[in-house]
This record gives C-alpha cells, structure tokens and sequence, in this order.
C-alpha cells in the first residue's frame, strides 16, 4: 500500500499499488496524474525522509517505512495567491443543527435526541482529527521543501561565491582602468620614442630639428576616448548584472531563512493539537450526558441545556481549527 500526500493540503490518497505497478505504467509523473490529477509536467514527488523521488529512483520507495510520497505542485509558483487560495479554500463541515424535542411534530424522543447528539459529536470530531492530521502533514511537506531549499540555495550561493570573488576584481580592475584613462592620455604625451623606433624619414626629420616623437603622435585620444567610452558602457552593464545576481542570491537566502525560522515556529500546530484535545474532551461529555439523558430519572431539561451548550462550544472547535487550516493552506502558499 502507498500513500500519496498533496503537499499543498495535506489531503492523503491511500493507493492499492507497488513500486512494479509503477514501472508498469511507465512514468512517476503519470502514475501520480492518475491516482490525484496532477499534471505530469507538475508533479515533484519527494519520500518521507526528504529524498526527491523520480522514475530513475522509483525502487528508492521500498527503502522507507512509511511508503508514503510528498507530492507538490510546481504550477503553484506562477500561479496568482490569490487564485491558489480560492483553490485551496476549506469549511468547516458542520452537521445540521439538532432541534428540540418540544419543536418537531410529533416530538422526538430523549433517546432519539441523544443519539443525534452522541452521533454529531462524533463525526465532528472526527472531522477535527482529521483537519489535525493534514495539518500535520502540511507542516512535514514544509520541511520537506525547506531542506531541499536549502540544499539548493547553498549550491547556488557557493557556486556564486566562488564566481564572485574573481568577478568584483576583475570589475574593480576595469573602473580602474577606465578612471586612470585621462590620466593615461596625459602620460603617453610625455614618454619619447626612441630613434631606434622611428622609421627613416622620422629619423631624419628629428635630425633636421623637428622635436622627438612621443607615444602621443602614435595613438589617437579622440579614438582611444571612443573606446573608453564602448568599454565603459560595457563595464557598467557587467556591474549591474553583478549587482542583480548579488542581490538575487541575498533574496534566496534572506528567503530560505524566514521560510525555515517559520517553520521552526510550531505553535500553529501546537494550537490544533490543544484544539483536538479539547474536541475530545467535548465528545466524551456529550457522550455522557446524553448517555444520562437516556434514563426515565434524568433531568431532561437540564441535560438538554447542556448537551445543546456542548454542541455549540463543539461547532466553535470545529470553526477554530478550520481557520487554522485556512491559514496553514496561506502559509503553504506564501512560502512557496
């Protein structure tokens, strides 16, 4: 048996298959598109211990326990957030409300009414347990990504790093040059040609009294400025790809870092975890009472007062932990 977790819900789909059903069908991505309806050019398919998941490694899956895969949706980091949102909105799932006895035609009995109570509880309940351990889920798929995001941020900023050193030399060494340019200019007016140098008719006019040839008379300043000028655009369109780059790397990093740091903070969790137990002690006092309400010597009034408070205060869990949920799906997207 697999199981395929939706990263971005926490949403788990128990599959009938084996790691040879799926070389069977050929591909990961069209095994995954047929179980949950991800597109194949979609689908990155990562194992419960953070390793990425391929058709290459596909036999990878019988090394872990759990045979669960951790399935995200790349399509979601072009989509708008708003629309992902929309997609992964979620209501509470609420049972109809449970009315008095005294206002049905004919009335319902107090073992009827106790029965629906005992029953809405329940499957409310299980509704919570069951938000609780997509929650769960989300958060596991979340480290997931982090650690993967990690790992890639860290090749790509030692790749850069090792890049960039030599890349701000060679940069500063051009600013250099362009800046000294005038400077150069002024230089080569007073460094002589030696005679040696100069061909014949030069040689002799230099006899006849005319002055020494300086590298000046060779180069021209109006072509040399009309270089500098080329190479100083180019310079400029290397220091701000330079500059983007730098800043594109400091992103991902100072990224990685609130992604991890969020997630490190565990107290969304924590908090439906308080919630779910606080369903539970719901569920086991509307199972009691209305187990008494059952009896002849009950006070039925008084039992019902507190069965319909309990009912309430159960919806309330209900509601609280499926705006938990809203805000793990925002979250989910945020990060991503």
């Amino acid at each position: 048996m697999i199981t395929i977790c939706r990263a971005e819900d926490g949403q788990v789909f128990p599959v009938n298959a084996s790691v040879r059903d799926i070389e069977g069908i050929g591909s990961l991505e069209l095994f995954l598109h047929q179980e949950i309806g991800v597109d194949e050019d979609a689908a990155l398919a990562y194992l419960s211990d953070g390793r990425r998941l391929t058709s290459a490694n596909i036999r990878d899956l019988g090394s872990v326990q759990d045979q669960f895969i951790f399935v995200f949706n790349k399509y979601y980091l072009d989509y708008d957030v708003d629309v992902v949102l929309r997609q992964l909105q979620v209501e509470p799932r609420f049972q109809p409300t449970i009315e008095d006895a005294a206002a049905t035609t004919p009335p319902i009995r107090h073992a009827q009414l106790a029965a629906s109570y005992a029953r809405t509880a329940q499957m409310h309940h299980e509704h919570i347990q069951h938000l609780l351990h997509s929650l769960s889920l989300q958060h596991q798929a979340l480290q997931i990504a982090s650690s993967n995001l990690d790992f890639h941020i860290l090749a790509i900023s030692e790749t850069f790093d090792g890049i960039a050193v030599n890349g701000r030399k060679d940069l500063e060494k051009q600013a250099s040059l362009l800046d000294g340019l005038d400077a150069d200019l002024e230089l080569i007016s007073r460094v002589r040609v030696h005679v040696e140098f100069c061909s014949v008719a030069v040689r002799m006019a230099i006899e006849a009294g005319e002055p020494h040839r300086v590298l000046a008379d060779y180069v021209s300043k109006q072509k040399m400025k009309q270089v500098a000028d080329t190479c100083a655009k180019t310079h400029d369109e290397l220091q701000l790809r330079f500059s983007e780059v730098e800043e594109a790397v400091v992103k991902l990093k100072d990224g990685a870092d609130k992604v991890r740091s969020s997630i490190g903070n565990v107290n969304l969790f924590d908090e439906a975890q308080t919630s779910s137990r606080r369903s539970q002690d719901l569920l086991d006092r509307i199972t009691d009472a209305a187990a008494a309400l059952e009896s002849p010597a009950s006070d039925a009034d008084s039992l019902l007062q507190d069965l319909r408070h309990l009912d309430n205060a159960h919806r309330q869990e209900l509601q609280q932990i499926t705006n938990k949920k809203v805000i793990s799906c925002s979250f989910w997207t945020s990060s991503s």
